[in-house]
């Protein structure tokens, strides 16, 4: 049987820090016999050796998927904005810069002023088809 005020000192000094050694060496200077203090030694390493293993919550790996997301949920959020802004950027470039109607009508009459002479020198080509009026082919 193993006295109980040497395996409390010996778990008192190895809380403390001190090498195994070193309390065998104390406890056998104080007068305690070898094999008290190896019967001991071999208590408190087995019972070291048992360690109760913690239950697993059967959750656990749902939750750590859930903190895995939060951590990274600001990244996502972010990311998202950023590719709607340069969606939207690009819509609004392309509705800037696309030619509409009324911004070629503008265009025109503006150019049609800086207008000098009729006159034309280049290449026109004209189609027609016979869908006016008949009126038109006796004048």
């Amino acid at each position: 049987m193993v006295n109980p005020q040497i395996s409390s000192y010996i778990t008192e000094q190895r809380n403390a820090g001190v090498s195994d050694e070193a309390i065998q060496a104390e406890l056998l200077a104080s007068g305690w016999q070898h094999s008290q203090v190896d019967e001991a030694f071999l208590l408190q390493n087995s019972t070291d050796q048992f360690v109760s293993p913690t239950p697993l919550s059967p959750l656990s790996p749902v939750s750590n998927q859930a903190a895995s997301f939060k951590k990274y949920k600001k990244l996502v959020y972010g990311l998202m904005i950023f590719v709607l802004l340069v969606a939207l950027g690009g819509l609004g470039v392309f509705a800037y810069l696309s030619n509409n109607p009324e911004k070629v009508v503008q265009k025109m009459t503006e150019r049609f002023v800086s207008v000098k002479t009729m006159e034309y020198s280049g290449k026109m080509i004209v189609t027609a088809n016979k869908n006016y009026p008949s009126e038109l082919d006796s004048a």
